[in-house]
């Protein structure tokens, strides 16, 4: 529901959150897990959060 470019107004409770988006992560090898955690890690550090728009 959010796009590049949106306006995200701060939220205050983890339910406004939700409308970001969440992962949830499964797999009978934890090593997965661990794994495909990382790489949401990388992506996460992708984000740009410009507070002065």
């Amino acid at each position: 529901m959010v796009r590049t470019g949106d306006r995200v107004e701060a939220t205050t409770d983890i339910v406004a959150s939700m409308t970001m988006g969440y992962v949830i992560l499964a797999h009978d090898d934890v090593e997965q897990i661990y794994a495909d955690r990382e790489a949401i890690r990388k992506l996460d550090k992708d984000l740009i959060i410009d507070p002065g728009n």
